[in-house]
């Protein structure tokens, strides 16, 4: 057994000769033989009989272990495939191929310090250049962009394994002209026949880039920016959260939907609060993203917290997971004391899919909880910023007198309401929470701590 896992069978895959000399095959999980190379022998057929037999190798699958044509054994991590051709693999979701890419053979391993950028394919560990940016196959790691059927982008890194020991952060959105106007990196896929994630690794995927709220992760909403000109950049994401009327100078922004609603933004007794954001429609097979908060009515830089960012880990072998991933969403801003407004809305979580052909979890937890909503202003003082999801609850920002307190990030549900204030500003809604998939091709127990939402297991049809 690797990881922890004891394979309850194994598979053989034998390379018969059928013909003149071949190039010895990889013994990689596929089980696929290479053919001949430019050096085959061209000549008679091994029975001297000049009959010329066939350049191939003829897999065959059966209970052992994998044989390449170069005589190496390599254990398969789980079952022989329905036609006993080869190793059984899950059948990768995002529309991922069933193989590597030509060339993905890089064995690596990151600690702490390093940075993914999913827009160019750099990857960086403090000042050392791991693979620089670029498509195609570098260092030994694969990168490419690419969509899903339902057009969200993805930055999809391929190697051959890869084992996480420190925190890595995704990066790669960028911000153009005005707060609002961001440039938001693919979400970010890791794609390998064997991934560990160890006790002391980390994956961060939240936003927040070059300090601003309402930035958010790779693959995520961008929240609602208010500008000093008047002018509103909505929320963006499939549960935007919405902003207030020009009319409803007390009104508060309202949290970003995702698996759940966002929370509804507070008003006052002269006006009516905001929606939450929507709930979105998930694929658990999909990666796909979460939503930023909107933002109170006030002409001034207010911010609406931008969503938790998304990713994706396939292991065609085995996967083991004893770490922890941070996809939540970021803090509204509070209200400002001089406009008397409302907070602004919590982003969402966001998404976190884990697939294997075999997976082993051990103590790790994954939190994708939506961020919490601004807190109302009065005459006399600001509201406080929300909290930005981490671990635990994303509290709402306080408030003051009769201002409405902001509402609680979601880790379950959908976000907390803001709340109302009596005569002045109310509180930003909470973002909605975000979503935890794991399909596994083996049985599998979670711990307690595994998903903030809970994690949705799934079974992955192998084959």
């Amino acid at each position: 057994g690797r990881g922890g896992f004891q394979l309850s069978s194994a598979t053989l895959l034998v390379c018969v000769q059928l013909g003149d000399r071949t190039e010895p095959a990889s013994s990689d999980i596929t089980g696929v033989c290479q053919p001949p190379g430019p050096d085959a022998a061209v000549g008679p057929g091994v029975d001297g009989s000049g009959n010329q037999a066939p350049d191939a190798c003829a897999p065959i699958c059966t209970v052992g272990v994998v044989m390449g044509c170069d005589g190496m054994a390599v254990q398969c991590p789980g079952e022989c495939s329905q036609d006993a051709a080869r190793c059984a693999t899950i059948t990768p979701s995002s529309g991922l191929p069933r193989d590597l890419p030509m060339g993905a053979n890089a064995n690596l391993m990151l600690g702490n310090n390093t940075s993914v950028n999913t827009m160019t394919g750099a990857i960086t560990q403090g000042n050392t250049v791991i693979r620089s940016a670029g498509a195609g196959v570098i260092n030994g790691v694969h990168f490419e962009q690419r969509m899903t059927a339902s057009g969200y982008a993805l930055g999809v890194f391929s190697m051959q394994s890869l084992a996480i020991d420190g925190t890595v952060s995704f990066t790669g959105t960028s911000f153009e002209g005005n707060l609002g106007n961001f440039v938001v990196a693919p979400a970010a896929v890791l794609f390998a026949t064997d991934i560990t994630i160890s006790a002391t690794g980390a994956l961060d995927v939240r936003g927040g880039c070059n300090g601003l709220r309402n930035c958010p992760g790779v693959g995520g909403g961008i929240g609602a920016y208010n500008s000093n000109s008047d002018e509103l950049t909505p929320a963006t994401g499939c549960g935007a959260g919405n902003s207030a009327s020009r009319a409803s100078d007390y009104t508060a922004g309202s949290g970003g939907g995702f698996l759940r609603m966002g929370g509804s933004g507070g008003g006052n007794t002269a006006s009516a609060g905001t929606i939450g954001g929507a709930q979105c429609d998930i694929s658990t097979t999909e990666l796909s993203g979460g939503s930023g908060g909107g933002v109170s009515s006030a002409n001034l830089e207010l911010l609406g917290g931008g969503s938790g960012g998304s990713i994706q880990l396939t292991a065609l072998g085995q996967l083991t997971f004893a770490g922890r991933i941070y996809a939540g969403g970021m803090g509204g801003d509070g209200g400002y004391e001089q406009a008397i407004c409302g907070g602004s809305g919590g982003g969402s979580g966001g998404m976190v899919l884990l697939e294997a052909t075999v997976m082993t979890i051990g103590n790790g937890a994954i939190w994708a909880q939506g961020g919490g909503g601004g807190g109302g202003a009065t005459p006399l003082t600001d509201g406080l910023r929300g909290a930005s999801a981490f671990e635990g609850v994303a509290l709402g920002g306080n408030a003051t007198d009769s201002a409405g307190v902001g509402g609680n990030g979601s880790t379950t549900g959908a976000g907390s309401p803001g709340a109302d204030g009596t005569t002045n500003g109310g509180g930003g809604g909470g973002g909605g929470s975000g979503r935890v998939v794991v399909r596994a091709g083996n049985a599998l127990g979670l711990g307690s701590t595994m998903g903030i939402p809970p994690a949705e297991v799934f079974p992955a049809v192998v084959d």
